[in-house]
């Protein structure tokens, strides 16, 4: 029996493939409720209790009792012997989930035998519900800017595996054109005998976001490269987000993450220099500071938006990954108070970079039951 992962982005319409390839008995599709956790399971390799996996048009449920969990093997040999149990003659399991996109790489490492099939829709004709119905346009066009940031997310690891052995992706653009020979070819490709005619919805026929949401859409610098991947042309964000002081500034945030983009985020921002303080004018400034090497005008960014937002974990973690700045420690000090974990998981790097052993770090900021040690680097300096 031969395996593969179908991935992508939410709003790449997975159910629907699924049903397209369950058209034959011989070919059995499961969703996983936790994806990432099953992937874990098979990278270690050890025993998972009550686990469900779900067929998405089965009418029950199959659970992996305890005897089945204390297996030797992977987490899929024991799918394999469980789902080939229940249906004779399987000739290809299907597993299939939304996160298992963000983790292909690391699928296609630990089995390198199977299949990975990735979903790839453009993501401004999939938000799939994800931009409220009602909202001023600048919450409108914010609600684009964070469905970009998670469908690029999602898809631009799966999509980083194009041109592998064992790797297919299969575009909204080809099902359009011929959705028939679209399934064919990824049948053949798989080595299934399910029918090749696609009788199903199709649901790549779908409206394409316009609109303050498309502008918000556009000030993704990822999601425009994976839709330049994807072989479609982005949309300029316009007038509209340059005079929207949130949307510049998180456009502003895009860019700065490298350094051609530090000079069109400079004029980005010039024009609300004296606008009223927000938390992302005041970050994306900060920023802005230190990729230019301004390091005093850096830490005054941080620093007030840190004041302006003091839940945000982000200002925190800048601060005090810089653990020989003064101006660190009133913070530090605050930060044991922090209910957010990220918070005091920052000051638990900064106590070991000031000396104190990893476990007194633990105590002292409160996250001996918190990851903490994984730290977000500062960007590079230009």
């Amino acid at each position: 029996m031969r395996v593969a992962f179908l991935c992508g982005a939410p709003g790449s319409s997975l159910l629907l493939l699924a049903r397209e390839l369950e058209k034959t008995p011989r070919v059995r599709v499961v969703f996983p409720w936790n994806a990432a956790g099953a992937i874990d399971a098979l990278a270690r390799g050890t025993a998972q209790r009550d686990r469900a996996w779900r067929g998405p048009f089965a009418p029950d449920q199959r659970w992996i009792e305890d005897a089945l969990g204390r297996w030797t093997g992977s987490l899929l040999d024991a799918l394999w012997t469980r789902e080939a149990a229940l249906a004779s003659g399987l000739e290809l399991l299907v597993l299939g989930h939304y996160e298992l996109a963000r983790h292909a790489p690391r699928l296609h490492s630990l089995a390198p035998s199977a299949h990975v099939i990735v979903c790839a829709s453009d993501g401004r004709s999939a938000p799939n519900g994800r931009i409220p119905g009602r909202g001023s346009e600048s919450e409108l066009a914010l609600a684009g800017l964070a469905w970009a940031r998670s469908w690029s997310a999602a898809l631009g690891p799966a999509l980083g595996l194009e041109g592998l052995e064992r790797v297919h992706v299969l575009r909204d653009d080809e099902l359009d054109r011929d959705p028939d020979a679209a399934k064919a070819r990824l049948l053949a490709a798989i080595g299934s005998s399910a029918p090749p005619a696609w009788n199903g919805t199709r649901p790549w026929a779908r409206e394409r976001m316009h609109g303050a949401p498309l502008a918000g859409f556009s000030c993704s610098t990822a999601a425009r490269r994976v839709l330049e991947r994807l072989g479609h042309a982005p949309d300029e964000p316009g007038a509209f987000v340059r005079n929207d002081p949130e949307l510049a500034a998180e456009w502003a945030l895009e860019l700065v993450a490298d350094a051609a983009g530090l000079e069109r985020a400079a004029t980005l921002l010039a024009p609300f220099e004296r606008a009223e303080p927000t938390f992302a004018l005041a970050f994306a400034r900060a920023e802005l500071a230190w990729r230019r090497g301004e390091r005093d005008r850096a830490v005054d960014g941080w620093c007030a938006a840190l004041e302006l937002a003091p839940a945000r974990p982000e200002p925190w973690e800048r601060l005090l990954a810089l653990s020989d700045e003064a101006r660190t420690l009133p913070i530090a000090a605050r930060a044991r108070a922090a209910e957010v974990p990220r918070i005091r998981g920052a000051l638990a790097r900064w106590l070991v970079a000031r000396g104190l052993d990893a476990e007194a770090a633990e105590i002292v900021a409160r996250v001996e039951h918190e990851a903490w040690t994984d730290a977000p680097s500062l960007p590079g300096i230009r």
